[in-house]
């Protein structure tokens, strides 16, 4: 397994997905906050030197796990550095062969070597020994100025951002973890007209649906039929007794509108028969209500 560290330093990229629900008849909605990343010159799944190394008395050294207080069911903060440590180490830099890089390099010598050493103080076995390489190749076939044009030129797929900074190959892995985490909890009926699953499961709302019939196109826009959306949030109350009535009469209307369509559609209908059952609203009438995810001891 090999990490790529690249000597120049820009600011990690961090990104998480909004919730996307419309306003909800309680008065606070799930917080949601956006991101801005920045790279250039970056190979896909390379890490930052300043993420992996800090100087201790005898100089560079790996950075220790950054343990999380509390309980951690997945404890990112301590993949990076103990895998780096499990790792050979390939350096490179947009500049190709730079002092800088060859400078990081005898850093992470250093670092191995220290690693390397208190391992053999603990083990009863022999060590596996790591290396730390340079990218220096040139092709001298093609006019290219550094190392990393030819990254661009032939080898794409291991570009992430380009020298432009245009994004092509980035896994942004907050983003691929809601992904996950969206699709392992997704919508399941726990019993008759009950669903349980994520917010991802409940479609949007949708412009053009706007001033549409409630049921027009239900079946594609609301593809799992629901009514109601109780989402958990943080910071939110409990919903008081008139957003409950008010989730009543919603649907009582959507009852009284589908009984007024059916009536219109089939005006010949023997006394006493009794309509249809209703089918699911479209997405913009579905009834969006936030609970607390953690109610107050109090309640």
């Amino acid at each position: 397994m090999s990490y790529s560290s690249s000597s120049d330093t820009t600011n990690s990229p961090t990104s998480t997905a909004p919730t996307s629900l419309p306003p909800s008849p309680s008065s606070l909605q799930c917080p949601s906050t956006t991101f801005s990343t920045g790279h250039t010159c970056h190979l896909a799944s390379s890490l930052k030197a300043q993420d992996l190394l800090v100087t201790c008395s005898d100089g560079p050294c790996f950075a220790p796990p950054r343990v999380p207080d509390g309980i951690s069911l997945r404890n990112f903060g301590i993949q990076v550095p103990i895998y780096a440590t499990l790792s050979d180490v390939v350096v490179y830099a947009p500049k190709g062969m730079t002092r800088s890089a060859f400078a990081l390099a005898e850093r992470f010598k250093h670092a191995i070597e220290a690693k390397a050493r208190e391992r053999e103080r603990s083990a009863k076995g022999e060590i596996v020994h790591y290396n730390v390489f340079v990218v220096t190749a040139q092709d001298s076939s093609h006019d290219l100025p550094d190392s990393f044009s030819e990254f661009e030129a032939h080898y794409p797929h291991l570009v992430a951002w380009d020298s432009k900074g245009t994004p092509s190959n980035y896994i942004d892995f907050a983003v691929r973890e809601r992904e996950e985490i969206c699709n392992l909890t997704r919508a399941t009926e726990v019993c008759d007209g009950l669903w349980l699953g994520n917010s991802n499961d409940v479609p949007t709302y949708q412009n053009a649906l706007l001033g549409a019939d409630p049921f027009d196109s239900a079946n594609l826009s609301n593809p799992f039929g629901f009514d109601i959306c109780i989402e958990c949030c943080d910071n939110v109350h409990f919903p008081t007794p008139r957003e409950l009535e008010s989730v009543e009469e919603h649907i009582k209307l959507l009852d009284e509108l589908w009984v007024s369509r059916w009536r219109q559609e089939v005006p010949d209908t023997t006394p006493g028969t009794q309509p249809p059952v209703r089918p699911p609203p479209s997405a913009n009438h579905i009834l969006h209500l936030a609970f607390p995810s953690s109610p107050p001891v109090n309640q």
